[in-house]
C-alpha cells in the first residue's frame, strides 16, 4: 500500500453528488440515469485496473464489492425510474420512500471506493 492523499477524491465525489442531483431536479430521472451510467463505467474501469494490478486480496474483494454496488445502484435506479414513467409507481421497494433517489449515492459511493483503491494499491493515479 502506498501513501496517497484522498482530498481530491472527496472533492470529486462532492461535486459529482451536487451536479447529479442538480441535473435530476432540472431534467428528471432519465438524465440522472445517463449520469449514473457514466459513473458506473468509470467504476468498472477503475475496478478492472485494481483487479489487474493489486496483489492484496482485500483490494480485489473490495473492487468486486464496489463494482457490484454500482451495478445494483444503476439497475435499481433505472428499473424504478422507467417503471415510474411507464406505470406510475416504483417496482423495487415501493414502500420505502425516496429509495430510488438514494441509488445515485450508492453508485457514487462505489466510485469513491474504487478511486481510493486505485490510489492506494495501484501505480495509476485515481
Amino acid at each position: 500500500m502506498k501513501p496517497f492523499n484522498p482530498l481530491a477524491t472527496y472533492f470529486y465525489i462532492a461535486v459529482a453528488i451536487l451536479v447529479s442531483y442538480a441535473l435530476f431536479y432540472a431534467f428528471g430521472y432519465m438524465v440522472l440515469i445517463v449520469v449514473m451510467i457514466f459513473f458506473l463505467v468509470d467504476t468498472v474501469q477503475g475496478g478492472r485496473i485494481v483487479l489487474r494490478d493489486a496483489d492484496q486480496s482485500f483490494a480485489r474483494y473490495a473492487a468486486w464489492f464496489n463494482i457490484a454496488l454500482a451495478v445494483a445502484g444503476v439497475a435499481i435506479l433505472s428499473i424504478n425510474a422507467i417503471s415510474l414513467a411507464q406505470l406510475g409507481c416504483f417496482l423495487i421497494m415501493p414502500d420505502v420512500r425516496d429509495f430510488t433517489l438514494v441509488c445515485p449515492l450508492f453508485v457514487l459511493m462505489a466510485n469513491f471506493g474504487i478511486r481510493n483503491l486505485r490510489g492506494m494499491y495501484t501505480q495509476e493515479p485515481a
